[in-house]
C-alpha cells in the first residue's frame, strides 16, 4: 500500500511544498473595488494612508479593473464612508468581484472593529465609538448579503488605539471570520501595524502592491506571500493575519507563475523514508532500495526487508504472546488524494498542537484535490465543519456528498525552515465544488 502513496508520489514530481496553485482568472463579472485612505486626523495625523489608497487604486487598474469600477474615497468623514460603502454594495451584481481596502485608524470595542473616520471626535470614550465610526463588521454583512461571486477585505487599519484610557478597548483589531470572503489584517488580531512615516507607503501596502502586478499567482496565494513579505520585512515584529477563504479562488492577472529562484527541494530519498519507516511491509522497503539506490538509506531499507520477512516467518509462533500491530490507518479518496491519520508520535515529530488529524500522503494530477490546492504534508483537520480524527470520518462524510456539492476543508500547511523544522502557517480553508464525474 504505502509504495502506492509514500514513494511514488515523489517520483511522480508531487512536491511535498506547494508553490504554484493556480487558478484561471475571473471571467464574466465585472472587478468592483471600493478603498479608503484616511490621513488627515487632526488630532494624530498619519503619513501614508492616503498614499496606500492612491497607489492601489492605480495598481488595481493595471491588473485589469475599469477606472469607472474603483471608488477611492480619501480623508472621508463618517457619512462620506457610510454612504461610499452603501454605494458601493448597491453596485455589486451576481458573479462580481468585490474588493474592499481601508487605510487609516481603526479600534477594536468588545470584539467588535471600527474603521475612524477624520471627524472621529478627539476626546470621545468607548461609548461613543458605535455613533462616531463606520462599524468594519455591519461592512462585512453587506458585502455577505451580495451575491458578487468573489469578495475580499482588507483592513490595513491596526496602527493604533485612538481612543482615550478604556478598560475593554485593545490595541488593535479583532479576529473576524466570513462566508465566502477573504479578510486579510495588516498585522494578527490584537496587534498594531507600522505606518512607516519615513516612506511613501506603509509596510502592508508597500508588499501588497509588489505582489499584485504577479501573473499566474490566486488571491489567496498572493495574500500569503505578502503576509510572509511582511513578516521578514518587519524582522518578524508585524504578522498580518488572514481569516475567512474564497469559496473561488482566481488569480488577477493571468498567465504562468513568475520564474522564481529555485527552491532548496528536501532530499526525496529522506522524505520517503520519514513516510515509510513505519511501515509494516517489506515489499515497500524493496521499492525503497529500488529507487533510491545511491541513498545512504537503502541499505537500511534492505535490512527493514529483511527483519520484516523473518517476523513474518515466526509470526503464528508468537501470535499468542504478542498480538500483531494494525496497520497505520490509511484511505484513498475519490477525492483524488491518500491520507492517513495522525498518530500522537508523528504529531510530536511534526510539532502540530490541534488534536485529530488526516495527514496528507500523496494528491493525483488532475484531482479535485489538487484543484483546491492540497497537497503531500497538508494536514486535513476538518471537512465541512466536521472535525477528522480517522478515515473513517472522511469516507462517512464523502458518502453523503454527491456531484456538485461545495467541500470545505481547514487545513495545516507547512515547509521547513533553513534549521529543517516544520513551520505550520495558521490554519485555513480549501474549499471548491465537487466535479460532476469522477477525475
Amino acid at each position: 500500500m504505502l509504495r502506492k502513496l509514500g514513494i511514488l508520489f515523489l517520483l511522480a514530481g508531487v512536491s511535498a511544498f506547494p508553490q504554484d496553485r493556480r487558478v484561471t482568472p475571473l471571467g464574466g463579472g465585472r472587478r468592483m473595488a471600493l478603498i479608503f485612505g484616511n490621513d488627515a486626523y487632526p488630532w494624530k495625523p498619519l503619513a501614508n494612508a492616503v498614499n496606500d489608497a492612491r497607489a492601489l487604486a492605480a495598481a488595481l487598474q493595471r491588473t485589469g479593473f475599469a477606472p469607472a469600477d474603483i471608488a477611492l474615497v480619501t480623508d472621508a468623514n463618517l457619512k462620506q464612508m457610510q454612504r461610499a460603502g452603501r454605494e458601493f454594495v448597491e453596485k455589486l451584481r451576481p458573479g462580481d468581484l468585490a474588493f474592499v481596502y481601508y487605510s487609516g485608524h481603526g479600534v477594536e470595542l468588545r470584539g467588535e472593529n471600527f474603521l475612524i473616520p477624520v471627524d472621529f471626535p478627539a476626546d470621545s470614550t468607548e461609548l461613543e465609538v458605535r455613533d462616531e465610526a463606520y462599524s468594519a463588521q455591519q461592512l462585512l454583512r453587506s458585502l455577505e448579503e451580495t451575491e458578487a461571486r468573489t469578495r475580499i477585505l482588507i483592513l490595513d487599519a491596526c496602527r493604533n488605539n485612538p481612543l482615550r484610557a478604556t478598560r475593554s478597548a485593545g490595541g488593535g483589531l479583532a479576529r473576524m471570520d466570513g462566508k465566502g470572503t477573504l479578510i486579510v489584517f495588516a498585522t494578527s488580531a490584537g496587534s498594531t501595524a507600522d505606518d512607516n512615516p519615513r516612506g511613501r507607503n506603509g509596510l502592508f501596502a508597500s508588499q501588497l502592491l509588489k505582489a499584485l502586478p504577479t501573473p499566474g499567482v490566486t488571491l489567496g496565494q498572493m495574500m500569503q506571500d505578502v503576509a510572509r513579505a511582511v513578516y521578514r520585512e518587519s524582522g518578524e515584529k508585524q504578522t498580518p493575519a488572514i481569516y475567512g477563504l474564497l469559496l473561488e479562488d482566481f488569480a488577477l492577472v493571468a498567465g504562468p507563475s513568475p520564474d522564481l529562484p529555485p527552491v532548496p527541494r528536501p532530499d526525496a530519498a529522506a522524505e520517503t523514508w520519514a513516510l515509510l519507516k513505519t511501515s509494516q511491509t517489506p515489499e515497500d522497503f524493496d521499492d525503497f532500495a529500488r529507487a533510491f539506490p545511491a541513498s545512504d538509506l537503502a541499505a537500511a531499507a534492505r535490512v527493514r526487508a529483511g527483519q520484516l520477512r523473518r517476523a513474518a516467518a515466526v509470526a503464528p509462533a508468537v501470535a499468542a504472546v504478542i498480538p500483531p500491530q494494525p496497520p497505520e490507518p490509511r484511505a484513498t479518496t475519490s477525492f483524488g488524494m491518500s491520507v492517513r491519520a495522525l498518530t500522537d508520535l508523528r504529531r510530536q515529530e511534526l510539532g502540530i498542537k490541534e488534536s485529530g488529524g488526516l495527514e496528507v500522503i500523496a494528491v493525483e494530477t488532475g484531482s479535485f484535490a489538487e484543484d483546491i490546492g492540497l497537497a503531500a504534508q497538508d494536514i486535513l483537520l476538518s471537512i465541512d465543519d466536521k472535525p477528522l480524527s480517522s478515515t473513517q470520518d472522511l469516507r462517512e462524510w464523502q458518502a453523503k456528498l454527491k456531484p456538485g456539492d461545495a467541500v470545505v476543508f481547514r487545513v495545516l500547511s507547512a515547509d521547513k525552515d533553513a534549521f529543517g523544522r516544520w513551520a505550520w502557517s495558521p490554519a485555513h480553508y480549501r474549499a471548491g465544488k465537487l466535479p460532476a464525474s469522477p477525475r
